[in-house]
């Protein structure tokens, strides 16, 4: 499939049977007060009514830059978001998951930076899980911009997927063998060769579960931990010394995990 029309921002959805939440996920992007955009939603075979809603929301809103593009089976996150990223045709990709939204804002604010700050490569904001941050007025003075290191991004993941976006013409991409920890090994990767902002002030995004999360399930964190290592491993085998940073990498996730995991036991969380 052949995007023509240039825009500044390429939205990409990854869309798995998520037909309780889609509608409202689009809902956000058309809501957008910065018009400039496409949306990209790459189906990854979902199994559900998913797919019928998006294709009656093209049909109710033509006027808008929206494609639909379907996996043949199910590839998952990163084979999913990277098809999206060769099809887009934005200066800039912007990430949004089909159970989350945006401030109406957000798209206004990176504008703003990417305009101000053009050597940044990936930028990113925070997120909620609440809509009650969304009520206050913000602008681009509301925010301060910081920028973040690859080792502080290495020791813990910052950014959300649906909170950042980066510039489209860099090579890196998500790596499609890892299952779990994908985008934190993409954030280190683009980390050690480009300049990446963190804007601090209210979320822009609310997310329809807490990161780290992948549904909630105990045995998905543990997974999730497992991915952590396997990208501490990727990042190791750069070094010279790869075996001692490896080493001390897998002591800090596992205490990290411990940490984690006693958290959940004294407060039930």
């Amino acid at each position: 499939m052949t995007i023509q029309e240039h825009k500044i921002f390429s939205i990409i959805i990854p869309l798995y049977n998520a037909e309780n939440t889609i509608l409202s996920t689009l809902e956000s992007c058309q809501n957008q007060h910065f018009t400039d955009w496409e949306i990209l939603i790459i189906d990854d075979s979902s199994s559900d009514n998913s797919v019928s809603l998006v294709q009656d929301y093209l049909v109710l809103h033509p006027e808008l830059q929206i494609h639909l593009i379907q996996n043949s089976k199910n590839m998952g996150p990163s084979y999913t978001r990277n098809i999206g990223w060769e099809n887009a045709k934005g200066d800039y990709i912007a990430f949004l998951d089909a159970d989350d939204q945006w401030h109406p804002d957000k798209l206004m604010i990176l504008h703003s930076f990417i305009t101000t700050c053009p050597e940044a490569t990936l930028l990113f904001h925070s997120f909620t899980l609440s809509y009650d941050s969304f009520t206050m007025e913000i602008s681009p003075s509301t925010y301060q911009v910081h920028t973040i290191s690859q080792l502080s991004i290495l020791l813990r993941n910052p950014i959300a997927t649906p909170c950042c976006c980066c510039k489209r013409s860099i090579t890196e991409r998500f790596d499609e063998s890892l299952r779990y920890a994908e985008d934190h090994d993409l954030w280190v990767r683009i980390a050690a060769r480009y300049s990446i902002l963190e804007l601090m002030g209210p979320p822009l995004s609310v997310l329809g579960r807490p990161m780290l999360s992948k549904g909630g399930i105990s045995a998905a964190r543990h997974q999730m931990r497992l991915g952590e290592m396997a990208m501490y491993r990727k990042f190791s085998n750069t070094t010279k010394v790869s075996w001692l940073v490896f080493s001390v990498l897998l002591l800090f996730s596992f205490l990290k995990h411990l940490k984690s995991e006693l958290k959940r036991w004294l407060f039930r969380v």
